[in-house]
């Protein structure tokens, strides 16, 4: 840079707020030295983010370099929450057999791939999603207001509603410019809470409904055995969710959801239980070591191409025999059906076999 240019001048020509420069520092030094690591505070930071550079021309040089920026440092701080950026896809692939937890890591360009193609098959999906990421204040949207021309006695009457209807009253909604309900939408964020005792054991869609009637927020999601689900369906009895689930909405504000998150507790305590939840996780895989993660994904990858084509072959099999096809499966990494009662995921992979021509001598359990 220039002679005398320092990081501080650096950060506040891109546009750092003035509070965010005092808080960004820059440290050189040698990733595998741990004195360096000690320096930079990676032991006790309560978060450790490995980001590469977006604009690289060698990206596997770089995703490279920060699986093993990633290994070293759990190999010095054991008790480290890392989370690791990649660009590669086929990266993400070695983290994992490496040992990097498959929640601790994602590929950049995987992501934004996904996120544009399911905004193909939804329309406004990107924009509602990078929505709730940031929120807008009010001069932001006076400024949106502005520019769209609308005059400040309709953004006062479409704003004075009630803040749990997302659509004002009056005027009608069909008045309402576009604009003045984007912003309204950019007015949400995510929150998370632990759901309150009245709420035990509703579905989801009971839970949704209510909490929906009773403060105007829309739950999405819920945390389910350790990982975060989005609009769980369910297709059994144990379909009900227990109190103190921690649950995330789309709301206004953090405030909004006092009436059914569990009284007498900080609004942010549901984050202290997630984290307990992802630290006892994230224990449990490094006991069990890298190959576990490895043959996780593998055991998905081989479910999804080989048990999924053979879930309707198996149930005309089943018919055919006057057996009940009787399907229990919660999605693709679960699926099986019933043959003398039910199929396991080893007797699914035989009968896939067998459907190739890979059968025993005497033929019995041949695709017809």
């Amino acid at each position: 840079g220039k002679s005398g240019h320092s990081f501080y001048d650096f950060l506040r020509e891109r546009g750092f707020p003035k509070a965010a420069r005092h808080r960004v520092w820059f440290i050189i030094g040698e990733i595998s030295s741990n004195k360096d690591l000690n320096r930079a505070g990676v032991g006790s930071s309560a978060l450790t983010f490995l980001i590469p550079d977006t604009n690289t021309l060698t990206p596997d040089k770089d995703d490279e370099s920060n699986i093993f920026t990633a290994l070293v440092i759990r190999g010095n701080f054991p008790d480290s929450r890392l989370r690791l950026m990649l660009l590669r896809p086929q990266s993400k692939e070695l983290a994992l057999q490496s040992g990097i937890e498959m929640s601790r890591c994602f590929s950049l360009r995987e992501m934004k791939a996904h996120l544009l193609a399911q905004n193909v098959r939804c329309h406004g999906l990107l924009p509602m999603i990078t929505g709730m990421l940031k929120s807008a204040d009010a001069q932001d949207e006076e400024t949106a207001m502005r520019s769209a021309g609308l005059s400040l006695a309709l953004r006062q009457s479409c704003s004075s509603g009630d803040s749990g209807a997302d659509v004002p009253t009056s005027p009608r909604s069909d008045e309402v410019p576009w604009m003045l309900q984007y912003v309204q939408g950019l007015q949400r964020s995510l929150y998370g809470f632990e759901l309150a005792d009245e709420y035990d054991g509703v579905t989801f869609g009971e839970l949704v409904s209510q909490v929906f009637d009773d403060t105007g927020a829309l739950v999405i999601g819920i945390l389910d055995q350790g990982r975060v689900k989005l609009c769980p369906q369910y297709r059994n009895d144990e379909s009900t969710i227990s109190a103190r689930t921690i649950c995330f909405a789309v709301t206004t504000g953090v405030h909004k959801l006092d009436p059914c998150r569990v009284q007498g507790e900080d609004p942010n305590h549901w984050r202290t239980s997630l984290l307990q939840i992802r630290d006892h996780h994230r224990k449990r895989v490094q006991q069990e070591g890298p190959h576990v993660a490895a043959g996780l994904l593998m055991a998905m990858q081989l479910r999804d191409s080989v048990l999924c084509k053979e879930e309707k072959q198996a149930v005309r099999y089943a018919s055919e025999n006057g057996e009940s096809p009787d399907v229990i499966c919660e999605g693709p990494a679960s699926r099986s059906t019933s043959h003398q009662g039910r199929w396991s995921t080893v007797d699914a992979l035989k009968f896939a076999h067998l459907s190739r021509g890979g059968g025993g001598g005497d033929g019995e359990g041949q695709a017809s």
